[in-house]
Parts: C-alpha cells; structure tokens; sequence
C-alpha cells in the first residue's frame, strides 16, 4: 500500500488512539482541515464535552468552536447551529485562523501519540512479516515518514505563523529544510525562540537562521539557546532588527568584535537575557559583551538577566551594571551556573 493511501487511515488509528483524552484530540482536529475533516467525526456526539467544565476561560473555548463550525459547508452548520445557544451559534461567522490555534496545539503529546500507536501498530502485524532483526529498522523508518507528514502540515500553512517556538529540535526529521521552507515562505514572525543545543548544523547558524532573522517585517522576541562556539552572524543579523527587538535572549557564545559591538544598538529593548562564559576559547570576547553591557544605557530596559561563567574576573562590570539599573529595573539577575536545558526563553523566564 502506497503512503498516500496510509495517511487517512493512520490519522483515524491517531484519533482512535486518543480517546478518552479529548483534550488531545482537540489539539489534532486543528493541525489543519483535513486532520478535522478526519477526526471531527470523533467529537461529534459531545463536542463541547470537555470546555462545559471548562470556565477559567471561555474565549479560548470559543475559538477553537469557531474553527470547528467554520470548516463545515452551509448546510452543516445550518444543522450544527439549530442544536447551540445564540451565544455559541454567532461562532459559525467567525474565520478559521491557523495562526492563533497553533498555541493550542500540543506537538510533544502528539508526537508521543503517533510513537505509541506506531508501537502498538507494528507490534500487531509486522513481526509476522519481518524478520525481527528488520523490524527495528522498519520501526524507525515508518516513525520518521509519519513525523515527517505531521512536520508538512504545519509548514503548510507557515505563512501565518507569527510565532515559532522549537525546543525539541530531534521532531525535525531534516532541520535545514525545514528552515529553507521557512526562509521562503515565512515573514511575520514576531516571535521566534529556538533551542538548538542538541543538533550541530553550521549552516543553519552562519547562512540560514540570519537570513531567516532579516526577512522578518517586524521581529519583537528572540530567544536563542546554542552550543555553537560562535553565534555571531545571527547577532549581526538582528541588528537589523534592532529598532523593533523588544526582547533578547542569548545563551550562546558571539566570538566577533562587530557582533559585540552591536549590541549597543538594541536600545528598545524591554527585556535582556544573555549567558557569558569567561572559561572558554572565546573569553575575550565575551568579557568586552560583560563590558558593552555595563557601559550601554537601555532606557526601556525593564527586566535582565545574566549569566556569567567566571564570575570572579567579571565584578567591576557587573558592580557597573548594579549601579546603572539597581533602581530601575523591575528584575535584575546574576546567575554564576551554566542554564540548563529547559533554561531557555525570555518569556519562560520572567512571566
């Protein structure tokens, strides 16, 4: 069997998979429509069984009933609405946006759903087949072909994502393509917080997160965490965006003189988070950021963070920074340990 006849039946198995837990299946319904057109059917009887419980906050409830009402043709939502209030029946005029329901999605639980129904589908009938020497192989393959189907129908709807979070880096099966399609299709984002700690792709960093950064009309958030020795083009990048960054978050190394430089530019910024390492090959570099940083007022500056590996080489300049912002910031940090791994954004950080 072809995989373009498996997709619909291995969305079924998803959505079958799920239950009872509908809040999963909520979250599957809005990949895109035809995950809805799929899997509606599976909240039909109670569709709003689980937000009637619900009442924290019903404008968001609201709009994921707006999604499902505006993907039925007329007549559905003619026999839809006779059975609502007037309330919830004024949905069916509302739009679909991919956008605003991307926040409702719950990528790693459903990523954990589509490997634990491959587990249990494969371990029905592919051992029967296969030798089990060949089934481990075949395991990974079929999980890398279904990730890869789930990673496409985000991306094609990427030109409305206003804000693109990638903490678990290993769910792309080929990251730089994912960026190339990102770099083509994709322009306003405003918010992009990357943790890219366990993969190594230099030209993801040098070439294509830049060019990524300069095609974005109006950037306001950025938050990245990397291990690469040297992140400078990716800050000589968001100097461009410099008038409109409202937040920065940097935990990673910038081993160039220009790059440091820059940071004397961000002048809007309302929230900073950086991590300096005076321990490694680029300690001089790093305390020349600890030293722009003590000299450069951020009038907007409101909340800042940071952390610096060596601390005891660096207390003249953080004693300055005290001194420059101690009465006016909202949050003043310092922190002498390496972040850890779920360390990572500016909004995680300070909300």
């Amino acid at each position: 069997m072809s995989k373009a006849l498996l997709i619909p039946e291995i969305i079924e198995n998803f959505f079958i998979a799920a239950y009872p837990d509908v809040i999963t299946q909520r979250s599957m319904v809005l990949v895109n429509r035809f995950w809805c057109s799929i899997g509606l059917k599976h909240l039909w009887k109670a569709p709003f069984a689980s937000f009637l419980y619900e009442v924290k906050k019903p404008p968001k409830h609201m709009m994921i009933i707006s999604a499902y009402v505006s993907l039925f043709d007329a007549e559905s939502i003619s026999v839809f609405a006779k059975s609502l209030s007037t309330a919830i029946a004024a949905c069916q005029k509302s739009t679909y946006n991919y956008a605003t329901f991307l926040e409702q999605l719950d990528i790693d639980n459903l990523r954990e759903l589509v490997e634990r129904w491959l587990l249990n589908f494969a371990g029905e009938w592919l051992p029967s087949f296969f030798p089990y020497e060949e089934f481990e192989d075949l395991f990974d393959e079929l999980t890398m072909m279904l990730l890869t189907h789930i990673c496409q129908l985000f991306l094609n709807n990427s030109k409305k994502i206003t804000h693109l979070c990638i903490k678990r880096p290993e769910f792309l099966i080929d990251i730089c393509t994912f960026w190339k399609y990102i770099l083509n299709t994709c322009n306003n984002i405003s918010t992009l917080e990357l943790d890219l700690r366990n993969i190594k792709q230099p030209e993801l960093m040098k070439t294509l997160l830049p060019e990524i950064i300069k095609k974005q009309k109006n950037l306001k958030n950025f938050a990245l965490a990397s291990n690469e020795q040297d992140i400078s083009s990716v800050v000589l990048a968001l100097k461009e965006q410099a008038n409109s960054l409202n937040e920065l978050c940097l935990l990673a190394s910038i081993g160039d003189l220009e790059a440091v430089e820059s940071l004397e530019l961000f002048t809007n910024l309302k929230t900073l988070d950086v991590f300096i390492d005076l321990e490694n090959s680029t300690k001089s570099y790093n305390q020349l950021i600890l030293s722009t940083l003590s000299k450069t007022r951020f009038s907007r500056l409101e909340n800042m963070r940071i952390t610096v590996l060596g601390s005891d080489t660096a207390r003249s300049d953080l004693k300055q920074i005290v001194k420059n912002y101690g009465e006016t910031l909202k949050e003043l940090s310092f922190c002498d340990s390496k972040p850890s791994q779920g360390d990572l954004t500016i909004l995680d950080i300070y909300n």
